[in-house]
Parts: C-alpha cells; structure tokens; sequence
C-alpha cells in the first residue's frame, strides 16, 4: 500500500506537471506494474501484473484532453 501510495503521488506530478516535454522515468517492474494500473485507471487491487524484462523500456505519450497512448511496451530491441 505504501508504493501505491508513493508511485501515485509521483504519477499525479508527472501527469499533472510534465506540460510539453520529455520525462525519462527509471523503476523496478513492481513501480511500472503500478503506473500502467493508474495510467490505464485500474482498481488498487487489479491483479494484472505488466511484464518488465530487464531494461525493458515502455514509452507512453500524454495526448490532449488527458488520453495516455502506450506506444510501445517492454521493448528491448536494444539488447539486440
């Protein structure tokens, strides 16, 4: 309860605050598991769990009106 907490007093601030730009974000899979979950507005205690390999990077962009678009998950074409 405690990370849900603090993943979403993070999410709020960049939700709310990231205005026109580009936001790196760096977390473990449980962090990211839980930002999909606010991001897509599931309940607290959604069981989904969003796969996360290692340095798998996710990009999400914040369209107007409030829309987040997942454009890619998990991707590690870099480790190619």
């Amino acid at each position: 309860m405690q990370q849900h907490l603090r993943v979403a007093e993070f999410w709020h601030s960049l939700y709310y605050g990231a205005g026109d730009r580009t936001v790196g974000v760096v977390a473990h899979g449980g962090t990211i598991t839980i930002l999909y979950q606010l991001a897509l507005g599931l309940p607290l205690r959604n069981r989904s769990v969003f796969a996360t390999d290692d340095t798998g990077v996710h990009l999400w962009e914040f369209e107007p009106g409030g829309e987040v678009r997942v454009k890619f998950a998990n991707c590690t074409r870099h480790l190619a």
